[in-house]
């Protein structure tokens, strides 16, 4: 049994078919099985100086990141910064 495609892939499938053949955005994401919104949806977390902020202070606070992020007014949950994280580690 094949997995299902991630979202992002499912996303790359869209592109590709829309840049290729020349078909509407509208008919590509019915193919994929994937809604418009989600297609045209850009990242918010993705923002570099939000990214280097946050190395900064994993790097200055390990164990009370948490509290620092709050107080600097970073749009980040615990549960987001954690994941984010991991992925660095």
């Amino acid at each position: 049994m094949k997995k299902a495609l991630k979202l992002c892939e499912r996303k790359e499938l869209a592109e590709g078919v829309v840049n290729e053949t020349g078909i509407t955005v509208h008919r590509a994401c019915k193919i994929v099985c994937m809604s418009r919104s989600t297609y045209y949806y850009g990242h918010k977390k993705d923002d570099p100086t939000v990214i280097s902020k946050l190395l900064d202070l994993a790097a200055r606070y390990p164990k009370t990141y948490y509290g620092k992020i709050r107080l600097e007014g970073l749009p980040w949950t615990e549960k987001e910064y954690s994941a984010f994280i991991e992925i660095l580690i």
